[in-house]
């Protein structure tokens, strides 16, 4: 009777476990070299937040309501250093490559996962850092001076 109830329960879990969807995790390598940077690719800015983010903001209003994309990364963690043949090896994608594939994270029914890897040069060596994306509000215009007449 007890191996008829494992056996059942068994086969219940494994249908649970196949009903999961799985993803298929994307991992995207963007190279920020600001100092050997493309003329196509001279639109990200790099500034940081605090004492621990690091942020490159993409000149480019190609998100819903003209947001631009801001890829960041916390600084106080360590990156994975990667050789010379190891990055080689890695598929990178060009600035307008990466716009593309940020774009749809920001609209309805995304469900991909991808992992943004941030690899910047150091000495003979790289430094990769996992990245999250963000979207910077367009600011809206204010009004800075009103004029008052006086009454007659």
């Amino acid at each position: 009777m007890k191996f008829i109830a494992l056996f059942i329960i068994a086969i219940i879990m494994q249908f649970n476990a196949l009903s999961q969807k799985r993803y298929v995790t994307d991992s995207i390598y963007y190279l920020v070299d600001t100092s050997r940077t493309l003329v196509k690719d001279r639109m990200v800015d790099v500034y940081f937040v605090g004492a621990n983010l690091k942020c490159f903001e993409i000149k480019c209003p190609c998100l819903k309501n003209g947001e631009q994309p801001i890829i960041e990364y916390n600084i106080k963690r360590k990156g994975k250093v990667i050789s010379v043949p190891d990055f080689n090896k890695l598929k990178l994608v060009t600035l307008p490559e990466l716009i593309k594939k940020i774009k749809p994270r920001f609209e309805d029914g995304f469900d991909e996962i991808q992992v943004y890897q941030i690899i910047e040069p150091e000495g003979d060596h790289y430094i990769m850092h996992q990245a999250d994306i963000a979207a910077l509000p367009v600011r809206q215009k204010s009004i800075d001076i009103i004029t008052v007449k006086k009454p007659l």
